[in-house]
């Protein structure tokens, strides 16, 4: 059978063959090779302490979750046994705008490098200036299990 099915996952569409999968419903396919894929990385709620717009900093960090998630997806492919968790990260908002400081607060994930290339991610970012001084941020991301 030569049909195709989709199935929705964390903002992109997946095409699967038809035939069932060795990794079950959560699996894609990559030449002859089943890979899992991640069903969704949910971003929490951002914190922030400063005279920062918590709106335009929730805009910015959900513009950039795709990238956040691919660092995720890139080592599932890489290690399928990678399990699900909490990556929270906090980080400092300059007064001009820039990203001074990304640390982790809480890594269930147990993998550095997905967490030194979301902290990549982070770091990288340009806000837009506090009101006055500086800022400090906090957010959360939930990787969920992709089996």
């Amino acid at each position: 059978m030569n049909r195709r099915r989709w199935l929705w996952g964390a903002c992109v569409w997946v095409a699967c063959a038809q035939a069932p999968l060795a990794g079950g419903e959560g699996a894609r396919t990559q030449g002859s090779v089943v890979r899992p894929f991640v069903r969704q990385m949910r971003v929490g709620p951002v914190a922030s302490t400063g005279l920062c717009v918590t709106r335009d900093l929730e805009r910015l960090v959900r513009l950039r979750a795709g990238d956040i998630r691919a660092c995720y997806q890139r080592r599932l492919d890489a290690d399928p046994t990678l399990r699900a968790g909490e990556l929270a990260l906090s980080w400092t908002i300059g007064s001009d705008g820039r990203v001074e400081g990304v640390e982790r607060t809480t890594d269930t994930l147990g993998d550095r490098v997905v967490s030194d290339c979301a902290t990549a991610i982070v770091a990288a970012m340009a806000f837009l200036a506090p009101a006055q001084g500086s800022c400090a941020v906090t957010c959360p991301f939930w990787f969920e299990d992709p089996r």
